[in-house]
């Protein structure tokens, strides 16, 4: 239900941007959509939370193409990344594409990605690898920026939970990014790992286990595959 008003605002700000040069419109434009991503990613991790909670999570097979994720995390991260002047740098280290449930990794991507700039300094770097194994493909975001402290390691899949929460918090989002990122991981049986240093780095690695033509979840025209290799960076 919130799905229709929020691309109706979307549209209206995009209108908004390519109407007209004055100033004071292009920026009622540009806020009206950076408030319009934001929203849409929180509610996205809102429903999601739900799905998880209610056990009506669904596993939807379809072909995963990287080059089309990159191209929707850019338009929406778009404005975290020009807020901080973020570089981020995305190598895709693949043979083949997969076959598997593409808005559930999208959604791993997306609140990782959103996470590492979130907690970075302006200007820095972030580094995503994506690359396939024998029996499983791994992801792999790191970020250059405050660390995680480590009273608060155990503490970072609880959902809800922000580090440096408080009236004084400095971060925006409701503490939901990292416990979907763990849930949609074990919905889709892989496994999730972090390490970090204070005021150095924090890099989390995703596995995810290939699904096999064989495997139950698959019907035969599931399973597709295109050769691709990118790099990308903006």
């Amino acid at each position: 239900e919130f799905n229709n008003p929020l691309s109706s605002m979307l549209s209206l700000s995009t209108s908004l941007l390519n109407s007209s040069n004055d100033e004071k419109v292009t920026f009622i434009g540009q806020t009206i959509q950076e408030e319009a991503h934001q929203l849409n990613f929180q509610i996205n991790n809102i429903i999601t939370a739900a799905e998880i909670e209610s056990g009506t999570l669904d596993l939807q097979i379809s072909p995963v193409d990287f080059d089309e994720i990159i191209l929707q995390l850019k338009e929406d991260l778009k404005y975290p990344i020009k807020n901080k002047n973020s570089k981020l740098n995305i190598n895709i280290l693949s043979e083949n594409d997969f076959a598997y449930d593409r808005e559930k990794v999208y959604r791993i991507l997306i609140n990782l990605i959103s996470n590492a700039v979130e907690y970075s300094p302006n200007e820095s770097l972030i580094e995503v690898e994506i690359f396939e194994e024998v029996d499983d493909f791994k992801i792999l975001v790191k970020d250059y920026g405050e660390g995680i402290q480590e009273e608060e390691k155990e503490k970072i899949f609880n959902r809800f939970y922000q580090a440096h929460s408080g009236m004084n918090r400095a971060h925006r989002g409701q503490g939901l990014g990292l416990s979907v990122i763990q849930d949609l991981v074990g919905f889709l049986n892989g496994h999730i790992k972090f390490d970090s240093k204070i005021n150095t780095y924090t890099i989390f690695e995703i596995t995810l286990p290939k699904l096999s033509k064989e495997s139950s979840l698959f019907d035969d025209d599931d399973f597709m595959f295109s050769d691709f290799n990118n790099s990308s960076e903006f």
